[in-house]
Formats: structure tokens, sequence, C-alpha cells
């Protein structure tokens, strides 16, 4: 299998590449089926993750509902905000839309990390990216309705993979919102009323991106902006990235995944 077939994470094309081939025989590649837990709040962070397709939801708890605060795509990595054997994950981590992802034990991680300037600036550069999306993100919930975030996060989904459908329970879309089911049902119908998107059990497709995105607030290309004035700031696109080294003979592709199952 080329290289440029199995990195598409734009956080692992972003390395030079005698870093990348350091990390080479040390990932591993995983599936991630819809709804599979990849980290869970409170506990500890064995592996980090680079998604390659897909995108992950990160949740956080608050009065017995789990609030969406972000989205995980072929971006960026799940994780590796801070190189430490003992820190523990502060959000709830599962899998909305299918794919695959590239995981590196953590021990591993921080070891590279140590000997790595530049991976250290990546780290730092994540940890930036993410603060600063968390923030926008509490602006959002203060200021914007709730069909605005709504279509943000189908936004936010479709952009990391549009050929699949974000599989995801009204029930559960409405704990991520903040918001009853009910006002989730009501909203769902206005857009499936205009041809918008397409739910079925439990399955949704955006049909028309033009209609949901002229109903969503600005907040989705937030890190877009941020990224600007960044460097190497094409790397942290959502455009698809690959980096065209060879791959070495023992790097290994298996997908046996270690990952819990299950919500």
């Amino acid at each position: 299998m080329s290289l440029a077939r199995i990195i598409q994470n734009g956080y692992l094309s972003n390395l030079e590449a005698g870093l990348l081939d350091r990390l080479l025989p040390l990932l591993r590649r995983i599936e991630l089926r819809s709804k599979t837990v990849v980290q869970r709040m409170g506990a500890p962070i064995t592996h980090v993750l680079f998604p390659c397709s897909g995108a992950i939801s990160l949740t956080t708890s608050a009065g017995g509902a789990s609030i969406q605060c972000a989205v995980i795509g072929r971006e960026g990595i799940l994780g590796g905000w801070i190189a430490n054997e003992s820190v523990r994950s502060p959000y709830h981590a599962i899998v909305r839309i299918e794919g695959f992802g590239l995981e590196l034990p953590m021990a591993e991680f921080c070891r590279a990390t140590a000997t790595s300037h530049e991976l250290r600036g990546q780290v730092a550069r994540e940890n930036y990216l993410q603060m600063a999306a968390m923030s926008q993100i509490v602006a959002c919930h203060a200021k914007h309705s709730t069909e605005q975030r709504m279509c943000r996060w189908l936004l936010e989904y479709e952009d990391r993979n549009s050929d699949r459908p974000i599989v995801i329970k009204q029930e559960e879309f409405a704990d991520m919102l903040g918001v009853q089911r009910t006002t989730v049902t009501l909203l769902v119908g206005r857009l499936q009323g205009v041809g918008a998107v397409e739910w079925r059990r439990g399955r949704l497709r955006i049909l028309h991106r033009d209609v949901v995105q002229s109903r969503a607030c600005a907040c989705c290309r937030s890190r877009s902006l941020l990224t600007a004035g960044l460097p190497d700031q094409n790397a942290a696109g959502l455009t698809s990235s690959s980096f065209t080294a060879t791959v070495p003979p023992n790097f290994s592709v298996t997908s046996s995944p270690v990952i819990q199952h299950g919500v």
C-alpha cells in the first residue's frame, strides 16, 4: 500500500520527512466504526489517534447531558494536546462518521516529543487551535440560535467526510446541543421540508449544503481564520493531504483495534 493511501492526516503529513519516517513503524491502523468510544472522560490516554477519514465528536458532561464541544477529523489529532503519559481524557470521544485512523502509543509520542523541537511545536500549535476553538464554541452557545448551532455542527461533520452519513440519534443530537429532543425534531423537520437533509434510522446526510450553510452561524469557519496567521497553515485545512515518501517495509497497517466499543 502506498504512503499516499496511508497518510491522509494533516497533522502527520505536516511533519518533516525524517520525523515521519521515525514514527511510521510505530503507527497502527485502526477502523473507526460508528458509535465506537475511542476515549472516555477521566480515563488514561494510552494512545494518540490521527484520524485519516471519518469524524469524532468530543463531548463533556453538564447536568447529565453530553454537550458537544469539538469535532476532530483528518486535520488533527486526538489525545495529543499534551505529551504526558499520566494525563487523563477531559472528553468523551465517540465516532460519528465511520473511517479509519492511525494510532501511536502515548509513551512513544512522549519520547518523540521530548527529542523533537518540531513535534513540540506541533503540540503547541494544536493546543492553540483547540483552546481558540473552544472559546469560539462558548460564545456560539451564548449568542446563536439552536438552528444556527445545529447547522454549524452539521457542516463541521460534512467538511470532514461528505460521502458518509452522520450516525446520530435525535436524542443524542439534542443532548449535544443542550436542548429538548422536540426542538431537534422541529428543526430537522424544517430542513427536510426544504430538501436540505435526509435523516433515516439515525443516519443523517446533507443533500443541499448551500441551504444548511445559509442557516448556520459563521463559527464553522473559525479554524480556517485562526490558521491563516500560523506557519504551515495548509496542514490545518480540511482538504485531503498526503505525504509522498517511501513506506518502510516493516510498516504495519493491521486493523486490530484496542479501542472500546459501545456507548
